[in-house]
């Protein structure tokens, strides 16, 4: 896990209008399961991950690595994000109106139900069989992709390391409305590099970046690459796989697996010559306006 530390100045503030919410949201999970016998009878139940607890999942998916992610950087007891853990092991969490899901087949009914008994939530992250059994309640869009790892070893490139400030005008060129505002982006962001629960790399044209990689998502024995961005007069030489390896060697010298999500089949296919394999595929649940 990352150090600690950091004040209510050091999170992102876009989280706290969903704290209430989700509360509200467990709540009413909590009572459709007892009215419906669950207590009594020993069903299938979510509950609440105190303060406290390890955290205890398998890092098979890309999932399970934000998951991971999200718990070395901000912990249990932040009021902005919120864990549950399934019956059998799976886990589920909240930042925001942004959910993530790594629950076995076994746990997907109920996870399904409490997510779609949340009011807040708008995204969720997770693997394609799950987001099937959430899209059956109806008003959900689904889009999937495939997830790669690399197991042969990295090269250093020798790229630099950015300043996050510089990064975001880049980002938000490639990436426009997907991009959260700056502010929103950058708490986040500040808070992970400062407590070393994200690192970027970036390639430099005189005094502008051009190139830009980072993880998404990190922890002690895991990292999800994203955030690859080349600005279009730059492309096509090399920048892009000079960000990425630096991180992925920086990573493997500290024992971290190394996740990718390719964003459309071009990328995937390039980032099979750079040695990365599949690794199963992610899955986004979006919520439509007019509700699920």
């Amino acid at each position: 896990r990352c150090a600690g530390g950091g004040g209510v100045a050091a999170l992102p503030v876009f989280a706290f209008a969903g704290v209430r919410a989700v509360v509200e949201g467990y709540a009413r999970y909590r009572g459709a399961v007892g009215a419906a016998g669950g207590y009594a009878a020993g069903g299938r139940m979510i509950r609440a991950i105190p303060g406290g607890e390890p955290f205890a999942l398998p890092l098979e998916t890309e999932a399970a690595v934000k998951l991971a992610g999200w718990w070395a950087a901000y912990g249990t007891d932040r009021p902005f994000v919120r864990f549950w853990r399934t019956e059998q092991g799976g886990m589920l969490a909240a930042m925001g109106d942004t959910f993530l899901a790594a629950v076995p087949p076994e746990d997907h009914e109920e996870a399904a139900l409490f997510v779609h008994m949340q009011p807040e939530w708008r995204t969720l992250r997770s693997d394609p069989a799950f987001a099937a059994v959430l899209a059956a309640y109806g008003g959900v869009t689904t889009h999937t992709g495939q997830v790669m790892r690399l197991f042969a070893p990295a090269t250093d490139e020798g790229a630099a390391a950015p300043a996050a400030r510089e990064a975001y005008p880049l980002l938000q060129a490639v990436f426009g409305d997907t991009l959260p505002p700056f502010e929103d982006w950058y708490v986040d962001v500040s808070h992970r590099l400062r407590h070393g629960c994200c690192r970027m790399a970036g390639v430099y044209e005189a005094d502008t970046l051009a190139a830009v990689a980072m993880t998404t998502a990190e922890c002690d024995t895991a990292a999800l690459i994203g955030g690859v961005a080349t600005r279009p007069e730059s492309r096509g030489r090399g920048y892009a796989h000079c960000t990425v390896m630096t991180l992925a060697a920086a990573l493997q010298q500290q024992g971290k697996a190394v996740w990718l999500s390719p964003k459309n089949a071009h990328a995937a296919a390039l980032y099979t010559r750079w040695g990365f394999v599949p690794a199963g595929e992610w899955a986004t649940s979006i919520r439509k306006d007019d509700g699920c």
